[in-house]
């Protein structure tokens, strides 16, 4: 009988023991579960910040494009201005620029997202199918009517 007393007593203690450790695992499990639900939310405040800030500079590089075409052709005959085009947006978003007939849009090609702002004139020359613009210093000039956007 003293024997199974002893058995009983060391049973008790590991009994203790496991739910102890249970508890312990529990505990991590649910501090785990917080750091990663707070990790997690970090890291999309991050992304919703970086897509605000090239999305705005995308925005603001099609008005910019659009109001210099639009200052050409407003200047008349003769009228010459140069721009800096970046070659990535803020954030390191790789883009494209395209000039239509009354419209110029930037396409981010990471995202797929257009951002278009509208010219006044339609009479640029190479645009009518759609002309892509380099990036670097680009030339804007009204030569008898008509704008030439050139690069260099």
């Amino acid at each position: 009988m003293r024997n199974g007393g002893k058995y009983e007593a060391f049973s008790a203690r590991l009994r203790f023991r496991g739910q102890v450790t249970i508890e312990y695992m529990l505990i991590l499990g649910l501090i785990s579960m917080v750091f990663i639900v707070a990790i997690n939310s970090i890291a999309s405040g991050y992304r919703t910040h970086h897509e605000a800030v090239w999305s705005s500079n995308a925005r603001s590089l099609s008005r910019q494009i659009a109001n210099e075409i639009d200052k050409a052709h407003v200047g008349g005959d003769g009228y010459a201005h140069n721009m800096t085009i970046p070659i990535r947006l803020k954030g390191g978003v790789d883009y494209n620029i395209t000039v239509r007939p009354r419209l110029v849009t930037v396409n981010t090609f990471p995202y797929e997202r257009e951002f278009e702002f509208k010219t006044v004139t339609a009479d640029i020359d190479g645009a009518s199918g759609g002309m892509t613009l380099s990036k670097g210093v680009l030339t804007f000039e009204n030569v008898g009517g008509a704008i030439s956007i050139t690069g260099w």
